[in-house]
Formats: structure tokens, C-alpha cells, sequence
């Protein structure tokens, strides 16, 4: 099979799935001196910057949704486009393939066949152009398709002091850097803290929405029924998980947004005040995203502020991001125009 030269390939060679066989696979199709290897963070932006210099008309990444968000972010900056102002809509220069070779795979679930391969063979025979556009989400001057605050950011804060415990151990790390893995920081770690806390006097965790854009709309089963103008508080009281993005899925499948990529122009934003009991009983249904109730709350939103009473973990792309008290969100002026092979 006689390998293109006109696309590139950049690979986290951290990521469990980037194996030694992976890389012999990946290598079949694309030539030697376009597929790269990222070992740190510092070696992708030095990537980015020689892809960027190249001019690749189409990049894939593969190692999860970090890697594509962090290759969006530099390539960005690398392009002259980092410093856009909203409300324009300017797309990434190079088409942006998503191999499915990370750990949650969330972008992947949109345009991908879920098979790296077979979207590779699709891309050098058919030399498809079939793209998607993908809007994005800006916060503190970072892209994003998805993010959130409360406790799918503790979860995962959870699973990292996990996978830093155990994943030294061989026959413990498969299991680890996997959905299960995800399970055992929930359940092990995640709901006893939080049911500790319900019985006891720490202070509840509250967030207050302010619509800082244009009209903002509150959903019922996905369709707007109310209109709040610039200014204008869309909720205050307590919060288990405030989400965001313009990407349904979280990553194994888990539609945690599903009303993200319904009105063009705008994010979807769930507040969520489930307490852990509850949570865990209605998981089959929170998962597939087909959940309604009185203690979720969805808008499609184009600016908006929120303010919590007390420090909260944040995330996005599934990259734990500290804790926050406050953070301005808005449609981001930058889109994605991802290859689809689905």
C-alpha cells in the first residue's frame, strides 16, 4: 500500500492505545516524515508549529479528546488565529481527522467509525473531503468541545489519584486506564465524600447563571420555553454538576448534552442538582442522556457567567483544570471542520 504525503498524523505516545502495533498500523498509510509522535507537552507545540509551518490541508490526531484539543488550541495560535474576537466564525485551517484511540473518545463518537484503520484506508482511497463542522466553547482563552464543573470534574479528579495509586501495577493498569476505572473513583471514592458531606455541616455548593450574550433559551425536552435577555439571572441555588459544550458526549458513550448541537450559534449549558442517591439510581437513563426531571436544567446559551460560594473542580475535554469560583463561557469564535467517516 503505497502511503499519502499529503496529510499528517500526530499520535500521543503517552495514550494506553498507541501501541507498538498501533504505530506499525498508522504507519501503513501515511509517510514516514508526516507522522509524529508527541511525548510531552512541549514536544506537541514544537509539532503543532512544524505542522502549522507545513500546511497540511488535513491533520489527524489520535490519543483521546485532550490531544485534539490541545493540537486545536496550538494550532490556533501557531495560525494567527488564538486572538479572534466573537461573534466571528472562522474555521481551523486544516481539516482535522479523529482517530479512535483514546481513552473516552467523546469527539470520535460524532465522526468517527470507531475503527482508526479502516477511517485511515477510507481517507487515502477516497481522498473524502466529507467534513463536519464542529463549534467550540472558549473559556479563559482556551477552545474546547465540551467541559464542566462540580463533580464529573471531581469524578475525574478521583480517577487520576486512582490511576497514580495503582496504575504502576501491570496487572491492575489495564483495568484502570479504562470505563472502569472511571467506575471504581465514582463509586469507591466520589460517592462516599459526597454522602459524607450530606450529613454533615459543610455548606452546600450554589452557582448563580447570569446570560451575558444574546437571547438565552431554557429547554424542555429540547425545545426552547422561555427567552431570558442580556443580564438577565438564568438560575441561583445549589448545583451537583453545572455542563457545557457542543459535543452530546462525555466519552463511552455518555450523552450527558444532548440538546449541545441543535441550534447553530449557541452551546448547550446543564445544570444539574441530583443529589448522590438519586444519581446512582438513574444512572441507565442519565447515561443515554434520555433523563428529565425537575433537578436538571438545560438552556442554549451564548455567553453567560457563572459565580459559585465556594471553590469547585473544573474540567474540560476531560482535563482536570484546578477548581474555580467564577468563569465566563461563550461561544467561541473558532470552529472545527472534522473529516466523518460515520
Amino acid at each position: 500500500m503505497l502511503a499519502r504525503n499529503d496529510f499528517a498524523v500526530m499520535l500521543n505516545a503517552n495514550a494506553r492505545r498507541v501501541t507498538p502495533e498501533v504505530r506499525r498500523r498508522v504507519a501503513k498509510f501515511v509517510a514516514p516524515e508526516n507522522l509524529f509522535f508527541s511525548h510531552s507537552e512541549a514536544e506537541s507545540v514544537d509539532i503543532v508549529r512544524e505542522i502549522a509551518d507545513r500546511k497540511f490541508p488535513t491533520v489527524f490526531t489520535g490519543g483521546g479528546d485532550g490531544t485534539f484539543i490541545k493540537f486545536i488550541n496550538d494550532y490556533a495560535q501557531e495560525t494567527g488565529l488564538g486572538g479572534l474576537k466573537a461573534p466571528s466564525d472562522v474555521a481551523l485551517r486544516s481539516n482535522i481527522g479523529i482517530l479512535h484511540l483514546g481513552t473516552g473518545n467523546a469527539v470520535a463518537q460524532i465522526v468517527s467509525s470507531r475503527r482508526f484503520e479502516s477511517d485511515l484506508e477510507s481517507f487515502v482511497h477516497t481522498k473524502t473531503s466529507d467534513c463536519q463542522a464542529l463549534p467550540l466553547v472558549r473559556a479563559e482563552g482556551q477552545n474546547f468541545p465540551f467541559a464542566g464543573l462540580g463533580i464529573d470534574a471531581e469524578i475525574l479528579n478521583d480517577y487520576m489519584s486512582l490511576k497514580r495509586g495503582l496504575g504502576a501495577n501491570r496487572w491492575l493498569k489495564p483495568a484502570i486506564q479504562s470505563l472502569g476505572g472511571y467506575f471504581a473513583a465514582f463509586f469507591g471514592k466520589t460517592v462516599g465524600r459526597r454522602l459524607s458531606r450530606a450529613f454533615t455541616s459543610q455548606p452546600r455548593t450554589e452557582v448563580r447563571i447570569t446570560n451575558l450574550g444574546d437571547a438565552a433559551y431554557i429547554l424542555q425536552d429540547g425545545e426552547p420555553v422561555k427567552a431570558y435577555g442580556k443580564g438577565e439571572v438564568l438560575y441561583e441555588g445549589p448545583m451537583t454538576a453545572t455542563m457545557f459544550g457542543t459535543c452530546p458526549y462525555y466519552g463511552h458513550g455518555l450523552t450527558i448534552l444532548p440538546y449541545a448541537m441543535r441550534r447553530p450559534g449557541y452551546f448547550q449549558l446543564r445544570m444539574v442538582k441530583m443529589g448522590m442517591m438519586k444519581a446512582v439510581a438513574k444512572l441507565p437513563s442519565l447515561w443515554k442522556g434520555t433523563y428529565q426531571g425537575r433537578d436538571i436544567y438545560d438552556w442554549h446559551v451564548r455567553q453567560v457567567k457563572l459565580e459559585f460560594n465556594q471553590p469547585v473542580p473544573y474540567q474540560y475535554g476531560g482535563d482536570a483544570q484546578g477548581e474555580r469560583t467564577s468563569l465566563i463561557l461563550e461561544t467561541a469564535p473558532l470552529k472545527v471542520n472534522l473529516l466523518r467517516f460515520v
